[in-house]
């Protein structure tokens, strides 16, 4: 009697776990699982290729200086690119300031292309527009050409914007800030931008002036048209940098998800496994 009710009770079970119905729950199941897989791994996708941080550097961070005086600060730029080997195709610098206390007298941009790695080629060729806006935002773009061959990472002097206090200015604290600025890499990603800013004690220092930090500056030319736009090849470029060569190459280079592939075989083994249970 025991052993016959045991017997029935196993086959119930056999039955049950054999059952069409089960199976086809259980790798339904499974197919939602890896569809999640696959949302997850592309999901990653663009938060990987902006892992690594560019940095910035206003030096020097702190000076001082009176109505009338003029100062220069140096822009250095340090970027190691990102993931599946993305390297940076452009920048952006932006350096907000108040336009109720400092005025742009000159920039000078450097050739950070060229100088930032020892592999660079010695003569890039990239597209850049200095700009200028009455509201507080002095630009200075650079954009990669054939970013497929030379596009780089590394550190280097960027470019030196040369300032002057107006000579209205109320004694104040007034901060340049460069943390709107974009760095654009061959994967079509664009990088994280850590803050970095300088404060010029004017007077001996004061209240706060900060940037107006308008979305939409009115961008001019700065220093006369011959300036609006300058390459380092014979064509010639105008606006704010574009960026096309950039976004062509990462159609081909992408970005890597790091991970997902293990992911996917632990969703395969783990199918196989259920689905051999009988």
């Amino acid at each position: 009697m025991t052993r016959v009710d045991a017997g029935g009770d196993d086959g119930a079970v056999g039955r049950a776990r054999g059952c069409p119905g089960v199976r086809a729950l259980t790798a339904a199941a499974l197919a939602c699982l890896l569809f999640a897989g696959v949302g997850l791994g592309a999901a990653v996708g663009p938060a990987a290729a902006g892992d690594n941080v560019a940095v910035f550097s206003v030096e020097p961070e702190t000076a001082a200086a009176e109505p009338g005086d003029t100062f220069s600060v140096r822009v250095g730029l340090e970027s190691h690119g990102a993931y599946g080997d993305a390297e940076v195709a452009a920048v952006d610098l932006w350096l907000d300031y108040p336009a109720s206390h400092l005025a742009v007298e000159r920039v000078e941009p450097g050739d950070w292309f060229a100088e930032a790695s020892a592999d660079a080629a010695d003569s890039p060729d990239y597209a850049e527009t200095v700009r200028n806006a009455e509201s507080g935002v002095v630009s200075v773009d650079q954009s990669l050409r054939n970013p497929r061959e030379q596009a780089t990472t590394g550190v280097a002097h960027f470019a030196t914007v040369t300032f002057r206090v107006r000579d209205e200015a109320d004694p104040a604290t007034a901060r340049i800030d460069a943390s709107r600025s974009e760095v654009r890499l061959t994967s079509q990603y664009p990088q994280p931008v850590a803050d970095a800013y300088a404060d010029v004690n004017v007077s001996g220092g004061g209240p706060d002036a900060d940037p107006a930090y308008v979305e939409e500056p009115a961008f001019e030319s700065f220093g006369g048209e011959e300036e609006e736009s300058r390459t380092t090849s014979a064509t010639t470029m105008t606006g704010g940098g574009d960026s096309t060569g950039a976004a062509e190459s990462g159609s081909e280079s992408g970005v890597s998800a790091p991970g997902f592939g293990p992911v996917v075989a632990l969703l395969a083994l783990l199918a196989a496994a259920l689905l051999d249970r009988r």
